[in-house]
């Protein structure tokens, strides 16, 4: 599977978006200045602005046609709640859900679910904070994008992400703080162990398990096309003695046991680790 294109039309809607927004508080900012509102000036920085979002509205339409086209975009299309336009800015970032390719040397590797969800900003809560000085070990913009379409399932009530949300909720409605916590606590006076958690910290945690179901359901998916563009090759022991269990299409035997391990005892771990 080719990601290049879904890359290039992601970083152009993310450039165009940019440059709109940033055009459009420059005519606010000239609007107060007297004498300026009006003027030919306000006008044809006005056109400049609407050129943009007419470029930004093009670049969204490319993309949506490049997901559509994507050998996962079948399987994105059919998820309430899930547009186009958000997935396709994601796997832009991303790429391959199922594989981690190195940038110097371009080998392909598997990529497991809990990797996928540490790269996404999902991994272990306790440990992917961010620390004044530090850089995380995620990547911040992934991280966004999955919120964004975990808050858009949310919304949407005939989403099976819906379920999962309402679900999390329940299993949340009385839990306590293990530990303190700065984000249900007023400034300086952290919350106290014991303590019941916020509503806003219970929709955080809800909508978390949200995203990292939909990041689970879209690395079996990938794994699934994968399997799929090549089926005779799996467990070929000739090629699993090349030494890559995943490459060109092709699945080991021991990775496709993997993906038969029960649903039920993946949600489980996930719910579990949220």
């Amino acid at each position: 599977m080719s990601f290049s294109l879904l890359t290039i039309y992601a970083d152009l809607l993310e450039d165009l978006e940019r440059s709109r927004i940033a055009t459009e508080n420059r005519v606010r900012a000239l609007r107060q200045v007297k004498g300026l509102a009006g003027s030919p000036e306000e006008e044809r920085l006005d056109s400049i602005a609407m050129g943009l979002a007419e470029a930004e509205r093009k670049a969204t339409n490319e993309l949506r046609k490049a997901v559509k086209a994507h050998p996962l975009g079948e399987w994105i299309g059919g998820q309430l709640g899930v547009g186009e336009k958000q997935a396709g800015r994601l796997l832009g970032v991303l790429g391959d859900p199922a594989l981690r390719v190195d940038p110097e040397t371009g080998e392909a590797t598997e990529r497991t679910v809990s990797q996928l969800w540490s790269y996404c900003g999902y991994g272990d809560a306790r440990l992917q904070v961010r620390r004044r000085g530090e850089k995380g070990n995620w990547n911040a913009t992934l991280k966004m994008r999955a919120h964004l379409i975990a808050e858009s399932c949310m919304k949407t009530p005939t989403s099976p992400y819906r379920k999962v949300y309402d679900e999390a909720r329940a299993k949340y409605a009385d839990a306590v703080h293990a530990e303190e916590c700065k984000r249900c606590g007023p400034s300086g006076k952290p919350a106290q162990r014991g303590t019941e958690l916020s509503d806003g910290h219970k929709h955080a945690r809800a909508l978390r398990l949200v995203a990292k179901t939909f990041l689970r359901d879209l690395w079996e998916e990938s794994r699934r096309v994968h399997m799929h563009d090549d089926p005779h090759t799996v467990g070929d022991p000739a090629r699993e003695d090349e030494g890559c269990s995943l490459h060109g299409g092709w699945m080991t035997q021991r990775f496709l046991e993997e993906s038969r391990r029960d649903r039920s005892e993946q949600l489980e771990a996930m719910v579990a680790a949220a």
